[in-house]
């Protein structure tokens, strides 16, 4: 679930991710919420590494923007060694992924981007009407 609009000209100067192809009008993006096994397995099939991670991005296709897996499990150890909110780590992970299929690389743009969608996450919001 994404909890910040979403529109192609946050994305100013990108050069892949949704900017390299022809963006769809309304992308979605699965979110995969699984264990440190199936984490360390995908992290050791698509990226070489060994062991689990917290989260991990890969940019999608046609009408997917892209899919983000999460681990739970890395995710409860991490708020517990960092002494950090559930909500607030969450979002900081969920952000990041998110940079990360929208095109961004690890660097001030990318941290600006994900500053934006955490604060943008943390805002109280009025209910919807049906």
């Amino acid at each position: 679930m994404l909890c910040a609009a979403f529109d192609e000209r946050m994305l100013p100067g990108q050069e892949r991710g949704l900017r390299s192809g022809s963006p769809v009008r309304f992308p979605s993006v699965e979110l995969v919420v699984a264990g440190d096994g199936a984490i360390s397995a995908l992290n050791a099939r698509a990226l070489g590494c060994t062991g689990p991670t917290n989260v991990l991005s890969f940019p999608g296709g046609g009408g997917r923007l892209g899919s983000l897996f999460l681990s739970a499990e890395t995710l409860e150890r991490e708020i517990v060694l960092y002494g950090q909110d559930p909500g607030e780590h969450a979002r900081r992970l969920l952000a990041h992924g998110f940079g990360h299929i929208t095109g961004f690389d690890h660097g001030p743009d990318m941290d600006a981007f994900c500053s934006m969608l955490e604060d943008a996450c943390a805002r109280p919001r009025a209910p919807r009407p049906l």
